[in-house]
């Protein structure tokens, strides 16, 4: 499944239901302005500001944790990896000095006559040796060059940190920009390592035990009678999603959102077999996404995604199906996948590749906390309409990493009129999303940390806007 859900984040980005106040960070060249929230590497304990307006992402590769940060504008790119070596008394100092060697030698004119192992001088310029960078408890050693242009692309600079994590274990941090870039990207890599701060693991272990238990406890406060008052309704809800701009709101996508009390054998699933009368709670989450424009095609490519989740009343099962279709102008490519749960040990997940590839991942439910998808989706509705502020915790799983992960809720009343605002993780160092809602907890207003605005709408008046700007609906 790995393999193609970076296709299907677009459409997901719709089926789920921020901005920070700037902080500074001062360099000898120019002032950095950082988001207040930091950008968490949870698996390490580590946790660092991002540049205003950046966005970053995680994901593990075996063993070794990636962390990939876009800079405002897609003015820059930083990879930050861990890496082992076999040499434990390795430090960053030293790791930092034969990567540069090896740049400068993948650049290099080497001596024939020696086979090639000598290298008498290279196209790389070096820009800024290796320096330390301080951070509260440690420090990264860092150096930049200028790579030369390849066949089809121009020069670029190249920034390099190492930070020692300890016993040969290094985070390295690979920053790459346009030749003329190099002025922002020298204040920008060297603000982010200046905020780099690791945590205290057993503060942070306990912190999230006292988090999934009032998550635990909210949720049971909350009762199949709400339950069934929160889904069992015939009102369908349409959330428009678009992008601010100079000239206009550019439309980026809808979504409509159903919810219903039924039965299991309601999830559409043609290859079940048999009907499964067992009550519960549903909800339905239909999508369109405007994606960036094909280079093949020319015109912009759609996600349309439909997804049915179901839980039992007493919250012990589930299942689901999801639908993606990627459309490229006359082609379409189809993502599949089912979840099914019994009891509260095991979550099994099958995806369906486009190549008709089919993978079953099986998911241990470990301990408590755990939260039904369907509770999910609807989650702040649930937690408004408890009226209790508060700071939860659980865990739920996400089809675009296929892994179940720890999310944090905050929920506080608004500052001025009536209704809430809600801040959520849905994990450890994702960007802080934040809900305004009403008394009631249905959205009022989602700003996403890329600019981008979910807002209520009737579907009449989306059908006639997207009319008026000549887009393809469903």
């Amino acid at each position: 499944m790995r393999h193609w859900t970076r296709l299907i984040r677009p459409a997901l980005a719709c089926l789920a239901l921020s901005a920070a106040l700037p902080a500074q960070a001062q360099t000898d060249q120019q002032p950095i302005e950082l988001s207040a929230s930091p950008f968490e590497l949870s698996s390490l304990g580590l946790r660092f500001n991002l540049p205003l307006s950046a966005t970053a992402t995680t994901r593990r590769i075996g063993t070794e944790v990636q962390a990939d940060v876009i800079g405002p504008g897609n003015t820059y790119r930083v990879s930050i990896t861990s890496r082992a070596s076999s040499n434990t008394e390795l430090t960053s100092e030293a790791a930092a000095e034969s990567i540069l060697l090896n740049l400068k030698e993948a650049f290099g004119v080497t001596d024939g006559d020696s086979g090639g192992s000598v290298t008498l001088a290279t196209f790389a310029q070096e820009l800024r040796t290796v320096e330390a960078v301080g951070f509260a408890g440690g420090e990264a050693h860092r150096f930049f060059i200028r790579q030369p242009a390849t066949r089809e692309g121009d020069d670029t600079v190249r920034g390099v940190a190492v930070i020692d994590l300890g016993r040969g274990r290094m985070l390295v941090w690979d920053a790459t920009a346009p030749a003329d870039g190099f002025e922002n990207l020298v204040p920008s890599l060297d603000a982010m390592l200046g905020t780099v701060r690791f945590d205290d693991p057993e503060r942070r272990v306990a912190d999230r035990g006292i988090a999934v238990e009032a998550g635990k406890r909210v949720i049971e406060a909350i009762g199949t009678d709400r339950l069934r008052v929160v889904f069992d309704n015939d009102a369908d809800r349409w959330l428009r999603l678009y992008e601010p701009t100079a000239d206009g709101d550019r439309e980026i996508g809808y979504r409509r959102v159903t919810t219903w009390a039924g039965t299991r054998d309601e999830v559409d699933l043609s290859s079940s077999g048999g009907t499964d009368r067992t009550q519960g709670f549903l909800v339905r989450i239909e999508a369109r996404t405007l994606g960036e424009t094909s280079p093949q095609t020319g015109e912009r490519i759609i996600y349309d995604s439909r997804g049915t989740y179901w839980v039992s009343e007493d919250l012990t099962a589930e299942t689901w199906q999801l639908s993606i279709a990627i459309r490229d102008g006359g082609r379409t490519t189809t993502l599949t996948e089912i979840g099914a749960r019994e009891g509260t040990e095991e979550l099994i997940v099958i995806a369906q590749a486009p190549s008709g590839r089919s993978e079953t991942t099986r998911h241990r439910l470990e301990g408590e906390g755990y939260l039904p998808q369907p509770l999910v989706l609807l989650l702040p509705e649930l937690l408004a309409g408890t009226e209790t502020a508060g700071d939860f915790g659980f865990y739920a799983y996400r089809s675009d990493t296929n892994a179940i992960a720890y999310r944090s809720d905050s929920l506080r009343r608004a500052d001025e009129g009536e209704g809430w605002v809600l801040r959520s993780r849905v994990a450890p160092g994702t960007p802080e999303l934040t809900k305004f809602l009403n008394q009631d907890g249905s959205i009022r207003r989602e700003q996403l940390p890329d600019g981008k605005v979910w807002d209520p709408i009737e579907s009449n008046e989306l059908v006639n806007l997207w009319r008026r700007k000549r887009l393809p609906m469903q």
